[in-house]
């Protein structure tokens, strides 16, 4: 987040429309798809401007975020709170981050670098849920079909192991593949998340329509990009090639009835057949 100095934010992005009600310049001098507002007392944000809907907290602060839409240098955009006598006296800009390409032949990671690190800066991160106690430890480790990433399955509740990244345009691929193999029976399924302020609270989250059963010996499973469904009633339809413009974020959650080792050898973006 990039902080503009609080004199400047004030005097020359405010303009009072009327008590209670402001407009607000981005000066910031980039294009912003968020902005962070401090009040001199605590208010109640009465609405917002409809390309940066969605805010929080949701309750009444002194500090408020609200993000969505694109807002162009010298754009404004308008909102109302109460206590009109409230003043707003700080304004930062956060920019927006254009969505990347996933360059050729779109791997994330083989893991024969030996380390967490993906092949595009981030590190794969465990959570577990429905169980006690933090998730084991991810290793990379080699057998003699190669590097892979490790990770030891709970018996009870569901494993996800992570990737967080800046947005990435995959839409010229036609599904997620993970080649891997599991000492137990697992099943891996896949999420995807993209920003989207058509969703209600700002973010896509789309899983695939089935499974993976992970056998014992390694196989490539592929997900079709057309077969992930959002969860019902939380974004429009209209708005679903978000997914694949701007993704955040890939998760596979791994579900077994007993502790063992599930092996990841590599995971990417397949192209479609013809390409």
């Amino acid at each position: 987040m990039k902080a503009l100095p609080l004199v400047v934010a004030v005097a020359s992005a405010v303009s009072m429309a009327c008590a209670g009600t402001q407009t607000v310049e981005n000066d910031a001098g980039f294009l912003a798809d968020g902005v962070q507002l401090e009040f001199s007392q605590t208010v109640t944000i009465s609405s917002a401007d409809p390309r940066l809907p969605h805010g929080y907290p949701a309750h009444a602060a002194r500090s408020f975020w609200f993000y969505g839409w694109p807002v162009a240098p010298g754009e404004t955009i308008a909102l109302s709170w109460h206590p009109a006598a409230a003043a707003l006296i700080g304004v930062w800009w956060i920019p927006w981050e254009e969505a990347v390409p996933l360059p050729a032949p779109g791997r994330l990671d083989d893991f024969e670098d030996g380390d967490l690190r993906s092949e595009l800066g981030a590190e794969w991160v465990a959570v577990t849920y429905g169980s006690d106690g933090p998730p084991p430890p991810l290793r990379v480790l080699r057998d003699n079909a190669g590097a892979h990433l490790a990770l030891e399955t709970v018996s009870s509740g569901s494993l996800s192991v992570a990737l967080e990244v800046s947005p990435l345009d995959v839409s010229g691929y036609a599904g997620v593949y993970v080649r891997m193999a599991s000492a137990v029976p697992a099943n891996v399924a896949v999420e995807l998340m993209a920003r989207d302020p058509c969703c209600c609270d700002g973010y896509r989250f789309e899983n695939a329509a089935r499974p993976a059963a992970v056998s014992q010996e390694i196989t490539e499973y592929r997900f079709p990009l057309d077969a992930f469904t959002a969860e019902p009633g939380h974004c429009p339809e209209a708005s679903a090639p978000v997914l694949r413009a701007r993704l955040i974020h890939l998760a596979l959650f791994v579900t077994a009835a007993e502790v063992g080792t599930l092996r990841v050898y590599e995971i990417g973006f397949y192209a479609a057949p013809n390409d």
